[in-house]
């Protein structure tokens, strides 16, 4: 009877001692779950697009709203926003045409425009950009290194602009606002100690937030976006409509060359590159072209400058937009005068020209024959796919009556083709 009466006491001792030790590994864990909570204070979700931090870090809130929100707690006067809207995504490359494409499609009065949302955040996810000395970039990583917050990735940011979250802490990141009309009625562009900034002032985060809500569109322009990541956010968001912008490579060396001044640089080295970026994004439309049937629309520059309002109407088709006089007059407006700099060039970042489809070629009477085909072996792939042509004489380079390019291109592609 003892020895029975020991082992039962041992197992009760065991078992009080197995209880014990699975409530304080619980409680453990709760605390652990509660310390790291309390040591980041952050909270991150992408579905309803919510994104809290410290109040010691509230200089760089993000507040994201969404467009089914009351808008009154910026304004004594409510405004209801639009219940459905359409989302536009220029994808282009620098100097390839895209400033012209946004300011086309803004002139329409019910279209709000972002001007390169991802211009200066999209370096913190570049390889080797961190140590970028640029003013504007230098500030935008102190905000985060200030912050020491998990960095929102762009394409989170470009839904934050669609989404009409316009507060002030995300206005710093914006550039270069003056191409948007909306945010130059707003008073929002400044330009201090050299840089293209933002005046987050109340009159300006309520003017074009105001302006986005009562939008039946929303249009972002950007040239840091591959196809890939295009592909990626429209099957995060089926309603976004993308156009894709293609220039002529040697158009886009000539003018690169002329916005930086100078003869070397990260495509005057290495013209692979640009080209090797443009092939990678147009093979992969063609692939995708099926999964986003008549939401991807492939345009040359060459075409649009050749026929300006032809094209502008084939782009506002696509977007289901009506072309109304606004519109028309705009197109005549650029068209009919042009940017001058003292020294009598044209203005690189300014979109009036007179005869924009000359601006377009005129790398043919700029740049050397040797360049050009340079140029033409690095990117014969691209040219088979989007129909621009290699010129086997100097004659014929210099010789405007030969095209630089087929009519028909993009085998696959939703083109516009009039």
């Amino acid at each position: 009877m003892s020895m029975t009466r020991k082992i039962a006491s041992i197992s009760q001792l065991s078992m009080g001692h197995l209880c014990n030790k699975k409530i304080g590994i619980i409680l453990f864990g709760l605390c652990v779950v509660i310390f790291i909570r309390v040591l980041l204070n952050t909270t991150v979700s992408r579905g309803t697009n919510s994104f809290s931090i410290p109040l010691s870090h509230s200089k760089l809130r993000f507040e994201p709203w969404t467009r089914d929100e009351d808008f009154s707690r910026l304004d004594k006067d409510r405004v209801f926003p639009s219940t459905s809207y359409k989302k536009i995504i220029i994808l282009s490359y620098m100097r390839s045409g895209s400033t012209l494409a946004g300011d086309l499609i803004q002139s329409h009065p019910d279209v709000f425009y972002v001007y390169e949302p991802l211009l200066y955040l999209w370096d913190y996810y570049v390889p080797n950009k961190m140590d970028v000395t640029q003013h504007l970039r230098r500030r935008t990583k102190a905000f985060w290194k200030a912050a020491k917050l998990h960095v929102v990735s762009p394409l989170d940011f470009m839904t934050y602009m669609f989404n009409c979250n316009l507060t002030a802490n995300n206005l710093k990141f914006l550039t270069n606002t003056a191409h948007s009309r909306d945010f130059r009625l707003g008073n929002c562009p400044i330009y201090k100690n050299g840089m293209h900034i933002v005046k987050t002032s109340d009159y300006c985060v309520n003017t074009v937030t105001k302006r986005c809500f009562e939008a039946k569109s929303v249009l972002l322009k950007v040239v840091r976006l591959t196809m890939a990541e295009a592909d990626r956010y429209m099957e995060r968001d089926p309603d976004v409509k993308v156009i894709h912008l293609v220039r002529d490579p040697r158009g886009v060396l000539l003018s690169r060359m002329q916005f930086n001044d100078k003869e070397t640089g990260e495509m005057h080295n290495n013209y692979s590159n640009i080209c090797k970026r443009i092939l990678e994004d147009v093979r992969l439309s063609q692939t995708i072209t099926y999964k986003h049937r008549g939401k991807i629309l492939t345009i040359r520059y060459e075409d649009l400058a050749q026929n300006l309002e032809g094209y502008t109407r084939r782009i506002f088709k696509f977007l289901d937009l009506p072309m109304g006089h606004q519109v028309l007059q705009h197109l005549k407006a650029i068209t009919s005068s042009q940017d001058i700099l003292p020294n009598k060039k044209i203005k690189a970042k300014k979109t009036r020209r007179k005869n924009p489809y000359k601006t377009a070629y005129k790398w043919r009477s700029v740049l050397s024959f040797p360049l050009v085909k340079k140029i033409d072996k690095a990117c014969e792939g691209l040219y088979m796919i989007m129909g621009y042509r290699h010129f086997v004489t100097e004659a014929d380079l210099r010789n405007e009556n030969v095209s630089a390019r087929s009519k028909y291109y993009g085998d696959g592609l939703f083109t516009a083709v009039l």
